[in-house]
């Protein structure tokens, strides 16, 4: 294993106390959150996707994200259903070699264990892991009437070698993408082959806190106050906002930005269905007459003109609508105006004061 591997994998093990575990247990945790974190960017665990004991199908670690939340009991999995009229599952595989080169054979052993993991009659031997979480996916997969669209499929297959585009693999990685898509199951199916440099940018990344930059022409200035250094209230057209939302493939939601709001999506309760009927009438022109805003603090803010660049934000309030919105984004438009209070600050005392303030209007207890 090369050195600045060594490095990183070092560091996120100390972070994660799992020091104790051998270099290849270690990897499979290292390699899993690198990858995962791509798709899903709430904290976990990753004792909640690394595979353990034997009967693994040839698979070192399975995510299982529904609406936006990891999903580790069928329980969850019905509480999401019962809360939403919809599902949209993403299935994430992962296979971690300390190898220093790629492996045309174990590339195809790991395609076929992900088929097997979808089969009904599964021809391999399965641990308590793996049927864990086949009975989670035959759960999802078995309520087709509350799937909004079909799932996605994400393989990881990582080496500390370098991918060089050779022929060979190409063909068997293309070849479990076939088999994969063959299932009739996956809207679309990707296999991405991640070798050392890859993996370091991956979880470099990880690391940084996260950054957007969009236009705020539509705004008035708040004139500063102790503790906020500077802040604006006005509006932003969609196609604006939704960057705020989404990850750089603009296609799932940023669901970190949340993690100050005092309530968790709720799903399509009276009041989101609302939302989203609204949304999806004629009335979206009226939206931002309808609804009360999105709060943001960011402890980073640049501006140069009209386009802000936010760093390591939060919306700390307007999840609901965020959420809705980030769920109607291909049926509605730049008609839709969004009402935004932007709050740059580094006090915590500040945030936490805003952040109460700005959900009174909701039914929380003050704990």
């Amino acid at each position: 294993m090369d050195r600045v591997t060594e490095s990183l994998m070092a560091g996120f093990s100390k972070e994660n106390g799992i020091e104790g575990l051998d270099e290849s247990k270690r990897f499979e945790h290292f390699t899993a959150f690198s990858v995962i974190r791509r798709h899903y960017s709430r904290s976990f665990s990753t004792d909640d996707v690394v595979l353990g004991g034997g009967g693994d199908t040839g698979i070192d670690a399975i995510a299982i994200i529904l609406n936006n939340v990891l999903v580790t009991d069928v329980d969850r999995v019905r509480e999401i259903a019962e809360h939403n009229d919809y599902l949209e599952p993403v299935f994430i595989f992962v296979q971690s070699e300390r190898s220093p080169s790629f492996d045309g054979s174990k590339i195809g052993n790991f395609g076929f264990g992900i088929v097997d993991f979808f089969s009904k009659q599964p021809k391999l031997p399965r641990g308590a892991d793996i049927s864990s979480l086949a009975e989670i996916t035959d759960t999802i997969l078995g309520d087709f009437a509350h799937i909004l669209k079909p799932p996605r499929c994400y393989v990881y297959y990582v080496t500390t070698g370098q991918w060089t585009g050779d022929e060979h693999l190409v063909g068997r990685r293309d070849g479990v993408v076939e088999d994969i898509q063959a299932l009739s199951i996956f809207e679309r199916a990707e296999m991405t082959c991640v070798g050392a440099s890859e993996l370091h940018a991956i979880y470099r990344k990880t690391k940084a806190p996260i950054s957007r930059q969009f236009l705020f022409d539509r705004r008035a200035e708040i004139p500063a106050t102790d503790g906020v250094i500077q802040s604006a209230i006005g509006y932003l057209p969609f196609t604006e906002f939704k960057k705020l939302l989404t990850d750089d493939s603009g296609s799932e939601m940023l669901t970190s930005i949340f993690e100050d709001n005092i309530r968790d999506w709720q799903g399509y309760k009276a009041v989101n269905s609302e939302i989203r009927d609204t949304l999806l009438s004629e009335n979206r022109t009226k939206f931002i007459l309808m609804n009360n805003g999105i709060t943001i603090i960011t402890r980073g803010l640049t501006r140069v003109g009209d386009v802000f660049t936010i760093t390591d934000y939060q919306i700390v309030n307007g999840c609901q609508s965020s959420n809705v919105l980030f769920e109607q984004r291909d049926a509605i438009d730049d008609r839709v105006q969004v009402p935004l209070r932007l709050i740059h600050t580094e006090d915590d005392g500040v945030k936490e004061l805003i952040t109460m303030a700005t959900n009174r209007q909701t039914d929380i207890k003050p704990d």
